[in-house]
């Protein structure tokens, strides 16, 4: 008769190749979160509840792609990979930002996400009503982000021209 005795505790097998963070991304994370929040406040009490609802819809976008960035990384055997992908998408939404203040407030909203809005408010009044109508060709180029629009729009309404940028520039 074997008796087992305790089951030793389970090593993981990704945690030697982990590497740890680096001083740079703790240091880029930090400014980062500090921007956000303090872009928030701002937005809360100076701006339309278009624009700070933008700046919420950044961290659930963001949320969304970090995972597929950690995949990505597990996938080619590359930590690296998984921060460079992070830290690109960061600077993208920071980009997403500025491309919308030239947008909105240069030229006065005359941007693609006009078009997107519009488009994405008509497609999602028909996916509503239960008509998959995709409009127009096929789902590439510029009518891919109308159907994305208009599938955001169908799941969370049709908030504003902000969200829009925000979503386009994901």
């Amino acid at each position: 008769m074997t008796v087992a005795g305790p089951t030793p505790a389970r090593s993981r097998a990704g945690d030697a190749s982990k590497a740890p963070p680096s001083l740079f991304v703790t240091i880029f994370a930090f400014v980062v979160v500090v921007v956000y929040v303090c872009s928030l406040a701002y937005a809360f009490s100076r701006a339309s509840a278009e624009v700070w609802g933008a700046l919420l819809l950044l961290p659930v976008l963001v949320g969304i792609t970090i995972p597929l960035c950690r995949s990505a990384g597990r996938a080619q055997n590359d930590p690296r990979l998984a921060r460079l992908l992070v830290v690109a998408l960061v600077l993208k939404m920071l980009g997403t930002c500025i491309r919308y203040a030239v947008a909105f407030k240069v030229y006065s909203g005359e941007a693609d996400a006009k078009a997107y809005d519009q488009a994405g408010r008509i497609l999602a009044n028909n996916f509503r009503a239960g008509h998959l109508d995709f409009g127009h060709g096929a789902i590439k180029s510029t009518h891919f982000i109308e159907v994305v629009t208009g599938f955001v729009y169908t799941v969370i309404g049709s908030v504003s021209w902000v969200s829009t940028s925000s979503t386009a520039g994901w």
